[in-house]
């Protein structure tokens, strides 16, 4: 743009000095030459785009074509390094706040419940350079002396207990699922409060439940 006004500004110069050098010379065959000089340096001030663009030098054209070339494929290897660290450093802050989330529930769960969290999956993500959104928890959570008994060494062997009646055992069955089904109800509140989620974010199941 600068180059433009100039080069505008040199031929607007140019006419100006023609025209009143015209004025002050005398007719006759010098003013005929003048002119001729006048046009001269005229045309080639209107050249003068063209001649630089002949002027150009292939060697920092090639240069510069040759820098585009090579610094592509640095560009996407340092992209590419950014997300892989992006995406460990994501993945070592949820685990972080997976640890934190039991921790806060811990000694509640297990005093309030008898209940302690076997597994926990946490989905979320990170939105617009904010803090973490999380998206989804599903948690597994077992009897607390469920835990302690898989620690002792050896295994017990359990004797199957025989069914006094058919009808008495299912009534037993259904009667479990519905007290577990309200239980973890309660737990699914419980963790929501502690973590000041929406209960609508958490699934809560009995290890080994469905």
């Amino acid at each position: 743009m600068g180059y433009l006004v100039h080069w505008i500004s040199q031929i607007v110069l140019i006419v100006l000095f023609a025209v009143i050098l015209e004025l002050l010379m005398p007719s006759g065959v010098f003013q005929k030459y003048i002119k001729f000089v006048i046009g001269l340096v005229l045309i080639i001030a209107l050249m003068d785009p063209v001649i630089r663009l002949f002027h150009v030098d292939p060697n920092s054209l090639l240069q510069g074509i040759n820098t585009q070339k090579y610094n592509e494929p640095v560009k996407k290897e340092t992209a590419r390094q950014k997300s892989e660290i992006e995406k460990a450093q994501a993945a070592y802050i949820q685990e972080q706040v997976v640890v934190h989330m039991k921790n806060q529930v811990k000694e509640e769960l297990n005093e309030q419940y008898g209940l302690q969290i076997a597994h926990l999956e946490l989905s979320a993500a990170h939105e617009d350079g904010q803090d973490l959104s999380v998206r989804n928890v599903k948690v597994t959570v077992e009897k607390a002396e469920a835990s302690h008994r898989r620690q002792e060494s050896g295994i017990r062997s359990i004797q199957p207990v025989q069914s006094v009646s058919v009808d008495l055992d299912k009534q037993s069955t259904t009667e479990k699922s519905v007290h577990e089904s309200n239980e973890m109800k309660d737990v699914r509140a419980f963790l929501a409060k502690r973590w000041e989620l929406n209960e609508r974010l958490i699934s809560v199941n009995m290890e080994g439940g469905e």
